[in-house]
């Protein structure tokens, strides 16, 4: 019976790839735990064998099917080590720099999402935080700030079954959220080298 099915589907085997690089993200997701780094490696390894198993003949299409399976394991397990930031364990006010890497307007307000941050106050340093601020500020992405801010752990969800803000934030690598007091105010970044510090903020009001 079930190799008779098999064959039958024979023709549509192609469109199961698909279906199994998903079901594969979503094994890694319904996990009721982390897993060891070392899984995602060993499915990516797993899987490029089977797949070049696949390729050479052997099984083919069986192969490649688990073979997609594991790689779409892989995929979520190396894109979550990619994506993962340390995250701010308790509320704090702290002054830092850090290079504004995208902007959002929110009416009179702007939020911003620095990284590259640079504080004394902070442990540990999440990658990139979410910062509101107050007013028309004049800030573009590449800018570096200088500025006084109040930063708290992302958000859980406020009811089970909610949005999960938190979880959203962590992969977009944001481990800290909060408010900025005051203005910003734009210094030359600390990583420049010292002979395009002349230059690029000429280029930045010519453009």
């Amino acid at each position: 019976m079930a190799n008779t099915f098999l064959n039958a589907e024979r023709d549509r085997w192609p469109l199961w790839l698909p279906v199994m690089l998903g079901a594969g993200s979503g094994l890694y997701f319904a996990l009721p735990f982390e897993p060891d780094p070392l899984w995602g490696w060993a499915a990516l390894a797993a899987g490029l064998a089977l797949a070049a198993a696949a390729i050479a003949g052997f099984a083919r299409w069986p192969l490649a099917l688990i073979a997609t399976l594991l790689l779409g394991f892989a995929s979520a397990k190396l894109n979550e080590m990619r994506l993962a930031t340390p995250v701010l364990g308790a509320p704090v006010v702290t002054h830092l720099t850090a290079r504004v890497i995208s902007l959002e307007p929110r009416g009179p307000n702007v939020r911003a999402v620095l990284d590259q941050v640079r504080s004394g106050g902070l442990d540990p340093v999440p990658r990139r935080i979410r910062v509101g601020f107050r007013g028309a500020q004049e800030m573009h992405p590449g800018d570096w700030l200088s500025l006084t801010v109040r930063l708290d752990t992302p958000p859980a969800p406020s009811e089970p079954g909610a949005s999960d803000l938190g979880r959203s934030l962590f992969f977009q690598s944001i481990g800290a959220v909060g408010f900025a007091y005051g203005r910003a105010h734009p210094v030359l970044a600390t990583q420049a080298p010292a002979w395009a510090r002349g230059w690029v903020p000429r280029l930045k009001r010519c453009a």
